[in-house]
């Protein structure tokens, strides 16, 4: 809904000022970014990816572990159930349970801990993302810069590559 009510509104923009005449259009300075690159291939991207690495790795290492053991369990199981007796046997199907119960449990958890995560930083990055765009803006004097939602755009108007070069400072 918001979505649809600014293209609306920068489409009646651009409507309004093109029709205001062609002197005004040709100083008119519009300019495109290409946010998925930007949210995806800049180097503040790279780095939250590094740091939900980093944060959710020992948990991962940790799971596969449990994974390790688990299939080292039923592996045993399934070579000795024969000769196990029917104490040994229960014990062991019983830690088998155990331990698939806990990794469910396990992986659910870190599931939502680290979408939780992701979405915290998703939301820095792009208002990082943000200022870096209205500073470039600003700094080249452009009237209107457009991001998703353009059915075209030319290359020459597209900045995407000046907002890279102010999120890597």
């Amino acid at each position: 809904m918001l979505k649809k009510k600014y293209l609306s509104m920068t489409i009646i923009v651009m409507l309004s000022v093109f029709s205001a005449g062609s002197a005004i259009a040709a100083e008119l300075k519009i300019a495109y970014v290409k946010m998925n690159t930007l949210l995806v291939k800049s180097k503040p991207a790279s780095a939250l990816i590094a740091r939900l690495k980093k944060e959710f790795g020992p948990r991962e290492a940790k799971f596969k572990a449990k994974i390790k053991r688990l299939k080292s369990m039923e592996s045993r199981l399934k070579k000795d159930h024969r000769v196990m007796s029917k104490s040994q046997l229960i014990t062991l199907q019983r830690k088998i349970r155990s331990l698939q119960r806990d990794m469910k449990r396990d992986n659910v958890e870190n599931r939502e801990d680290f979408a939780l995560r992701r979405n915290e930083e998703g939301i820095k990055l792009q208002k990082l993302i943000f200022k870096a765009i209205v500073k470039v803006s600003k700094r080249d004097k452009y009237d209107l810069v457009l991001r998703q939602g353009v059915a075209y755009h030319s290359k020459r108007i597209d900045i995407t590559s000046k907002i890279m070069k102010e999120l890597a400072k």
